[in-house]
């Protein structure tokens, strides 16, 4: 009984640091990929950063056996935070970091309909949301990446766009 249950926790270490190790490397080919194509235009990603400090939490599990990956993120520059929502057919997690300290589904970060933009990669509609309905004077830019794993491989698809919202329908 004890051989199994020591089995069982070795192969439990072994999948929770296998998966650690392919979000962190697939998080890395984004932030990358973001940089290649010009979606950030600073070589230095806070939102990479913040994303491996989620990791250690291992609050990212339900999307080891995802094959489509999607986040949203964006910051506050007044405040310096960092928020999104990582998400695929398993699950989703949203996130609030603000001075080194995570906050966890606490609100709405994101409305259900740019959510569904994102999932559904719509981007010629998330580019007129975005001339249509701004959020405020200054909205904020959010990155939208769809990931696909393939084998081995990722197939990466990021859109900078500014945030949208519309009363009727995104209350």
């Amino acid at each position: 009984m004890r051989n199994k249950f020591t089995l069982l926790l070795l192969f439990s270490l072994f999948n929770t640091n296998s998966f650690s190790q392919q979000f962190s490397k697939i998080s890395k080919s984004v932030s990358d990929y973001e940089y290649k194509t010009d979606t950030r235009k600073v070589r230095k990603d806070k939102f990479l950063e913040v994303r491996k400090k989620l990791d250690t939490f291992g609050r990212l599990s339900f999307i080891n056996e995802c094959d489509t990956i999607f986040m949203l993120e964006s910051s506050n520059i007044e405040n310096g935070s960092i928020y999104g929502k990582i998400w695929c057919s398993s699950g989703t997690i949203n996130y609030y970091f603000l001075d080194g300290i995570f906050y966890f589904d606490k609100t709405m970060l994101f409305t259900d309909y740019c959510t569904r933009l994102i999932q559904l990669w719509d981007t010629a509609t998330i580019r007129h949301e975005e001339r249509l309905n701004p959020a405020g004077i200054t909205p904020n830019n959010i990155i939208g990446t769809r990931i696909i794993k393939k084998n081995e491989n990722v197939e990466i698809s990021c859109i900078l766009f500014k945030d949208f919202f519309l009363l009727e329908r995104d209350r």
